[in-house]
């Protein structure tokens, strides 16, 4: 059997307007992590109750689509995570819990003192986190 796939392009709370109440099984999301990475815009999500609130305006969208029973899962960063989860809280997700994305790569997002220091080239400020997490959620029946 083929299934028909959609794309959709654009700001996740518009496009969700766009679907029925009750009409989506899962969810699986990436959205920012608030840790302004790399200086990028759109990772800028403010501190604290600014990331709540930007959080509870997606997850409020995805809660409307998703049918009763229906599980959402959203990765995240370390430090930033419980801000998420609070939201999800918040918008009435229950039966929250962590899932764990474990690798082994990257480099961690930090300033490189490397360049200030000659003899400690490619040394960060910070660790590199070695997992994100992945919170999950399910809209009661």
């Amino acid at each position: 059997m083929t299934q028909k796939l959609i794309l959709r392009h654009g700001d996740c709370v518009e496009v969700l307007k766009g679907y029925e109440d009750g009409s989506i099984g899962a969810i699986v999301s990436d959205p920012p992590y608030g840790l302004k990475f790399m200086n990028k815009d759109f990772d800028d999500l403010g501190e604290g109750a600014a990331q709540r609130k930007w959080h509870e305006a997606w997850l409020s969208e995805a809660f409307r689509v998703l049918r009763p029973g229906g599980i959402i899962k959203a990765f995240n960063g370390t430090r930033t995570f419980h801000h998420m989860a609070y939201a999800m809280q918040e918008a009435g997700f229950t039966d929250l819990r962590l899932e764990s994305w474990n690798y082994g790569s990257g480099f961690p997002k930090s300033r490189n003192i490397g360049a200030d220091l000659a003899d400690w080239e490619g040394w960060g400020t910070a660790l590199k986190p070695s997992w994100e997490p992945v919170v999950v959620g399910r809209k009661p029946e």
